[in-house]
């Protein structure tokens, strides 16, 4: 999977899984494993990485790898257990080995241009069934045959309308972490997002982050979860 362009303004590492899953399917690469590269991979933090190769498994794959460089070494550097010394070095050097081999053949090459990409937002039940922010709700008739009845069962399960705006549809709950989302810099770029407001009468909003730790190493979350 080649990933190609700069990101725009407010997409993440989750909107590009998501719109590679809606290009290939749920089932797109079943018993395959699945290597990311490109430019774009490039400026991507580890934990913008982690959420790309967790959620391999949700089109079917058995792992998701990228290959180690700089941003990874720095990574492993920081954290306890890491070598030290001449044994980092050593362990740097094996690590810069573990790349793909010149020449190499994959079953299938996939490119994705993100450079005009939108945040996705689930219209359905399944990774699969994701549009653009600034896309319409799509009328079941517009799959193939074999997808048609899923779609319909889809739209019907969450009460939308096909045909119209994602965008701007009311909601009840707001759900903020998951297994590939709930790390520390994503409860930072919610905090940043809510600074000095609150969530709408009526709507109720969840905060879980990954682990026990997390709340307590950021000031902007302690205060996040006091005004919720």
């Amino acid at each position: 999977m080649i990933f190609k362009g700069e990101l725009p303004i407010g997409v993440t590492a989750k909107d590009i899984i998501l719109a590679l899953i809606r290009k290939i399917g749920v089932n797109g690469a079943t018993g395959h494993l699945m290597e990311y590269a490109g430019e774009t991979i490039h400026f991507l933090s580890m934990e913008e990485r982690m959420t790309i190769c967790n959620m391999s498994i949700e089109c079917g794959a058995r792992a998701g790898l990228i290959a180690p460089d700089e941003t990874t070494f720095a990574y492993i550097k920081s954290k306890v257990g890491a070598p030290k010394g001449k044994e980092w070095e050593r362990a740097v050097d094996f690590w810069k080995s573990l790349t793909t081999d010149r020449g190499a053949i994959y079953d299938k090459e996939i490119e994705l241009s993100l450079s005009t990409m939108t945040p996705m937002v689930s219209w359905g039940i399944n990774p699969e069934q994701t549009i653009g922010v600034d896309e319409p709700v799509p009328f079941p008739d517009s799959f193939p045959d074999e997808q048609k009845d899923l779609a319909q069962k889809a739209i019907d399960y969450v009460k939308l309308v096909p045909g119209q705006p994602i965008a701007g549809i009311p909601i009840d709950y707001v759900f903020i972490g998951s297994c590939t989302n709930a790390r520390l810099s994503d409860l930072r770029a919610a905090a940043e997002l809510m600074k000095g407001k609150k969530n709408a009468p009526g709507v109720k909003v969840f905060i879980v982050p990954g682990s026990e730790l997390i709340p307590f190493q950021e000031n902007k979350f302690i205060n996040l979860i006091g005004k919720i």
